[in-house]
């Protein structure tokens, strides 16, 4: 039960026919309301409640965390909005009047409470918690029936938000075009007492038609909302150093690999971008993450494969190792997918480590060539046919729902303390309306030319233009600088390639330290002059600064290797092979590194300009007696559900699992963390004890289950080789792993087992039925659609809370039925004066629905909009769900009026006529007589007429209604859900009525006689109270 009539109902009802019988306009005082999210307020006495849902970055796969402090606004008229310095909000004038205001609560909730009255809307004030300051009385208000705008005016330090977005379909056309539409929803039609509810109500999926109609084609699927209005969170400063750690986020949909007469090789035009991007990395202490992102993350494709983790490309031998990952794509047998650029943030956030850790990420590339599709993780009902239908079938097409979910998934990993720089690439992501999508997810600033470490988004004619964009922000942070790489050859001695590189060195397994010095006539400021090469990249970036605007300048730095004690001091220095390299153009020019007279073996000195960016790499060669090795750890995930076991790599497991790995050496016996599938090197088996942390590894994860109820983790095994089916032992932090010369590889597997559940229930939200048993009349159903192919979980029904286990990730239609057969005035036939809540798409997109259903994780004031409005649900894995379906009735009440004292109130009645077309069935559309002062229900959006049965020697000389204030026309009238009408009939003689005879002076003051009822004679004929308990 969403809302309970208060104790003294009855007196309401009479007190406002009496005020209206006098000739008194009174706003309808309300039914109290509970709504199922318990922090949201009922309406107050005579308002409408609006409520929205105000959010921040994803935090599970369905939802998006609330954001706390916005300010929204209400208006008659559209506002107006810009980008500029006020970062898009709407800028309330004179044509634009703001009416009212509210500011989200820590449940990002804001609630605005509207005064239903009559007469022209007026501007009310700014409402504070608990929303009450305003009150019919008051003035303030709209009259029923009013749609108001919501629009965005101010958010937190931090935030800004998105005046419009460009929506429009996968191919684009004149019938059916790109188009940027404001951000901004119009509210229903508003009846006192009565909530709205964000993703319920308005702010859906689909989206609310507009009053007057919006004439963009397809204009309800374009604004088809996730349930909340989403804030962009502002991006992070570009890191002040040379050597970051990058997440390259790229675009491989469909449309990437469409030819044209010039341009017969666009997936190598692609990849020459991204080599450019890494090629400019190359040579300082940097990593690079590759995602892929099409309908999914990965996309789909084995031309793709996994996601990689962050991976050295410090030298020229790991850069082109990282290359090869994408070598292999070919425009050629392309495969088929979307564009999901919620997936592709989503997918490295979940991967993303906290600032310091080794899988923190400084700065996600997003590279795209369109604007977002589809949305979620694994959209497709087959996951693994790439031309499987949507689950969410009005997808397909850049609405304000992939939108939504794109910046929630960018905030995320703004959140992590990661920033974003967004290209776009080519003519599906060009003009003003998707720069405004690329600034949704990235930040307000442009590129304009020379801002490279300023800009957030930038839009480029083709792929080689963005490459060489790329390539000017990575050298534009790192001038002036000096990198030094640290690199070791086995003891067999270096190997070398045509061009004299070594070809067999490896990254060290512990820091080494080197110490940087101004030696030139030319002082050169260093930030730090001690570092240690990081461990993932063996490298470390001196940042210098020449105190002075000339760029002429050029200075000699001085570098020294540490290495005086065990155990750097029994790797022989290799001297000979120091090579420096200047990178300033993004080319590599050879310079002279000079050994330093006092310290030749460790020490040498280089020229650098004040403009230019040196990369040295230095070499050791590890002793003798070493036998190197190393360990690489795999993760799998072993999924149990009722569809099956399905295996999954590391990452493409649900966002609610996660594993953090942990390995001892090759220094210490101290479990540390590392990134899986990621080798660690620095181990050597000719060590003096029989184990050490040198020779062997003990191995350990960390694994959680955050948010997915119905899953256990039932196993946790490790087998010796690369990812593969689970092995049989389990994992055990005290068993020491011997080693062997080489890669060593070990496969940690979760066995999980997961169930998704779903209850359904039932909500009257007034009238007679508005009791547990009148919730108890209906039958409720969820129907697998299309068949799972699973027969115990193909459907179920019951009445309200009935449970049951459903197949995940699978749509349900969602149904209720009332009882087929239903006698005239029993509870069973009051059910056909309810509608559910509904603002299904037509043509319906689930046909066996029966209408708009309220879902969401059970517990939880989270909700889960993709389907729910469409009335239909997907149980993601692990999880269990409510759906409500929502019925309201509405009601009308007439107050008679004589001339002649001597009737008796129960000689007059009236009734209700159905007009055709019919809500109900028409063995179900009988006509109710009632008397006068008794609340009758009616089928909200009915069409009705009003009419009184014959009353001898009486005749019906006016009769008037009103509803919220506005006038009804009885003759034909149809009612808002939860709307009250309230009507006046004037009877007189008939012989008084013919011959037009003066009204007595002993009348009432406003010259009628009101016919006192009940044995006090102090009420309006009779009020219906029937309860079906």
């Amino acid at each position: 039960m969403r809302s309970h009539r208060r104790e003294g109902v009855v007196r309401r009802g009479l007190a406002a026919l009496a005020a209206l019988a006098a000739g008194v306009v009174v706003a309808a005082l309300p039914a109290a309301t509970a709504p199922s999210r318990a922090a949201i307020p009922a309406p107050e006495p005579g308002m409408a409640m609006l409520q929205v849902s105000v959010a921040d970055y994803r935090d599970s796969d369905t939802t998006l965390a609330p954001l706390a402090g916005v300010t929204l606004g209400l208006f008659l008229v559209e506002p107006s909005a810009r980008i500029d310095a006020v970062n898009g909000f709407a800028t309330p004038d004179a044509t634009h009047q703001l009416f009212f205001v509210c500011v989200s609560d820590l449940d990002g909730d804001c609630v605005f409470q509207v005064p239903i009255r009559s007469g022209v809307a007026t501007v009310g004030a700014t409402q504070t918690a608990p929303y009450m300051n305003l009150a019919p009385g008051q003035g303030q208000g709209v009259p029923e029936g009013t749609r108001l705008y919501l629009a965005s005016l101010a958010a937190p330090n931090g935030y800004y938000a998105n005046p419009f977005w460009q929506t429009g379909p996968l191919s684009p056309s004149g019938g059916d075009p790109l188009i940027e539409l404001r951000h901004v929803w119009q509210s229903p039609r508003l009846v006192a007492n009565t909530s709205y509810l964000s993703g319920d109500d308005w702010i859906s999926s689909p989206g609310l038609q507009t009053a007057p109609q919006n004439t963009a084609p397809n204009y309800t699927r374009r604004i088809a909302s996730s349930g909340v209005v989403a804030f962009s969170r502002f991006n992070l400063d570009m890191i002040d150093q040379c050597g970051l750690d990058v997440a390259f986020i790229v675009d491989v949909s469909s449309s990437v690999a469409t030819t044209s007469a010039g341009n017969p090789d666009p997936v190598g035009r692609l990849k020459g971008a991204m080599d450019a991007f890494v090629d400019a990395l190359r040579g300082t202490p940097s990593r690079v993450a590759l995602y892929t992102f099409g309908t999914d993350s990965p996309a789909y494709g084995t031309m793709f494969g996994a996601n990689s983790p962050l991976v050295s490309v410090a030298t020229t031998g790991e850069a082109t190792a990282f290359k090869n990952r994408y070598a292999g794509w070919t425009t050629a047998g392309w495969p088929t997918n979307y564009t999901n650029w919620d997936r592709g943030f989503a997918a490295a956030a979940d991967a993303n480590g906290p600032p310091g850790s080794p899988t923190h990420v400084d700065l996600a590339v997003f590279l795209t060539d369109g604007n977002p599709t589809v949305y979620g993780r694994s959209p497709l009902v087959n996951p693994n046919n790439p031309n499987s239908a949507l689950k969410d079938t009005t997808s397909g097409y850049t609405r304000f729902r992939e939108l939504s979910a794109g910046l929630g998934s960018a905030n995320l990993l703004k959140e992590q303390g990661t920033r974003i720089l967004a290209v776009g690439v080519g003519a599906g992501v060009a003009g003003t309306g998707a720069a405004a999508n690329l600034r949704t997810v990235s930040g307000r600033d442009a590129f304009g030319g020379a801002n490279f470490l300023e800009a957030d988004y930038l839009q480029t004619s083709d792929y080689v233009a963005a490459g060489n964009a790329l390539r000017d922000v990575v050298l534009a942070s790192c001038a002036p600088s000096l990198s030094v790489i640290k690199r070791i050859v086995p003891a067999t001695g270096p190997q070398f390639d045509g061009d004299g590189n070594i070809t067999n060195a490896y990254l060290p397994g512990d820091a080494w330290t080197f110490e940087g010095s101004s030696i030139g006539a030319t002082p050169v400021a260093i930030a730090n002059p001690v570092e240690q090469t990081d461990l993932g990249t063996g490298a470390l970036s001196f940042d210098l600064s020449f105190g002075s605007e000339a760029t002429d300048l050029v200075g000699q730095i001085r570098v020294e290797e540490q290495n005086a004690t065990a155990p750097h001091s029994t790797f022989t220095p290799l001297p000979a092979q120091t090579r420096c390299v200047e990178r300033s153009t993004g080319a590599d020019v050879p310079i002279t590194a000079t050994p330093d007279a006092g310290e030749p073996n460790t020490a040498f000195s280089v020229s650098i300009g004040a403009q230019q960016i040196v990369s040295c790499t230095v070499y050791n060669q590890e002793p003798p007696r070493s036998v190197p090795a190393s360990v690489v750890v795999h993760k799998m995930w072993e999924l149990h559900s009722a569809v099956g076991v399905s295996s999954l790599p590391d990452g493409a497991q649900p966002s609610g699992m996660s594993a953090a790995l942990e390995i001892t050496g090759p220094d210490a016996d101290t479990l540390t963390p590392q990134q899986w599938s990621v080798e660690r090197t620095g181990y050597n088996l000719v060590t003096p004890a029989a184990e050490s942390p040198a020779n062997s590894v003990r191995i350990d994860e960390q694994a959680t289950i955050e948010g997915m109820p119905g899953c256990t983790i039932t196993d946790r095994n490790i087998r010796p080789g690369p990812a593969g089916p689970p092995g049989t032992d389990p994992v055990d932090p005290g068993v020491v792993h011997p080693l062997v010369a080489g890669v060593n590889e070990w496969t940690i597997t979760n066995v999980v087992s997961c169930a998704s559940t779903l209850t359904l229930i039932k909500d009257v939200t007034n009238g007679v039925l508005d009791t547990p048993a009148g919730e108890n009349l209906w039958t409720l159903n969820a129907i697998a659609t299309p068949s799972v192919g699973v027969l115990p979980l193909e459907q179920f029904s019951g009445l309200t809370g009935v449970t049951s286990e459903v197949v995940p990730d699978a749509p349900y239609s969602l149904r209720e039925d009332r009882p087929a057969a239903a006698a005239p005035d029993s509870p069973e036939h009051e059910t056909y004066h309810y509608q559910q809540h509904d603002i299904r798409s037509i043509p319906l997109v689930y046909p066996s629905s029966s209408g708009s259903w309220d879902c969401g994780p059970a517990g939880t004031t989270s909700r889960d909009f993709s389907l729910s409005a469409e009335g239909a649900i997907i149980v993601p894995l692990g999880m269990h769900y409510e759906c409500t379906a929502r019925n309201t009735t509405a009601f009308m009440t007439v107050a008679k009026i004589v001339d002649d004292g001597s009737a008796d109130p129960d000689d007059f009645r009236f009734g209700a006529a159905w007009i055709p077309p019919l809500l109900v069935p028409e063995a179900q559309a009988t006509v109710h007589i009632f008397a006068p002062g008794e609340e009758q229900s009616l089928v909200p959006g009915q069409h009705y007429r009003l009419f009184e049965t014959d009353a001898p020697g009486y005749l019906l000389t006016s009769l008037s209604c009103e509803a919220g204030g506005v006038a009804v026309d009885p003759s034909d009238f149809v009612l808002l859900p939860g709307a009250e009408v309230a009507c006046v009939a004037h009877n007189g003689r008939a012989a008084i009525a013919a011959t037009g005879v003066s009204t007595p002076a002993w009348l009432l003051p406003a010259g009628l006689l009101l016919l006192l009822l009940g044995a006090a004679g102090l009420a309006i004929g009779r009020r219906r109270q029937r309860r079906f308990e």
